[in-house]
This record gives structure tokens, C-alpha cells and sequence, in this order.
């Protein structure tokens, strides 16, 4: 499996230096068929500073640690909570994106916090 991921607020050289794959990107993306994944942090991009994205595309940050998947005009936000530190009373989650459909899943019961269909 392929690793992808970008800087976040808190992560450093140093960080880096111990990894065995890039993690100092500000952004990567991940094309699908029809659509793209921005991935990002959340602290330099995100929903209050869109990056350029075209309609259906998915917005994917994490630096809130509070779960969304919904649309929002014509793009999608996607925001998988925290394994370690969740918060807003919500619990421990991840994201997942199985057959075009975005999921926020708790960690301790694997039920569905937050889910949205992105396929156009």
C-alpha cells in the first residue's frame, strides 16, 4: 500500500527524518475517474481558504479533528476527525473511501459518524 501525506501544523524536519515517505508536502492530490482529492492539513488550506477546485471535486483536511463529509456547493469536504486527539465531544475516527463513498467511522465501534456519496 502507498503512503500519502502532507505537513501539518506540528509536524517538522525532524519528523521527517525518522519516516520512510514524504510527509512535508503543504498538499498532495489524488486523481480519481471523474474527480480529485486536495489533500490537505487544514491549516493553510480549507474551508474558510479553498485551494482552486473544480466542481465535484473533494476537499480532504484534518485540522479541526472535527468529522464532515458532506457537499458544500459544488465540492465536497471531507474531514476524518482524530484517532488521537477528537474533538467537539466526538469520538476517536478515521476516514475511509470505499466505492465512491466517503466515510467517518468511530474507532472504538466502527459506526458511521458522517458519510457522503461523491460520485458525479
Amino acid at each position: 500500500h502507498k503512503v500519502i501525506a502532507v505537513r501539518g501544523n506540528c509536524d517538522s524536519e525532524v519528523d521527517q527524518m525518522l519516516l520512510h515517505f514524504p510527509i512535508t508536502a503543504p498538499w498532495q492530490q489524488v486523481l480519481l475517474e471523474k474527480q480529485r482529492l486536495f489533500l490537505t492539513h487544514g491549516h493553510l488550506f480549507g474551508p474558510e481558504n479553498l485551494p482552486a477546485l473544480n466542481q465535484n471535486d473533494v476537499l480532504v483536511y484534518g485540522h479541526t479533528h472535527l468529522p464532515v463529509a458532506e457537499q458544500r456547493g459544488e465540492i465536497f469536504h471531507f474531514n476524518p476527525g482524530s484517532v488521537s486527539i477528537p474533538k467537539g465531544g466526538n469520538p476517536a475516527s478515521y476516514g475511509m473511501l470505499d466505492n465512491d463513498v466517503l466515510s467517518v467511522i468511530a474507532l472504538n465501534d466502527q459506526s458511521i459518524i458522517a458519510q457522503v456519496a461523491i460520485n458525479p
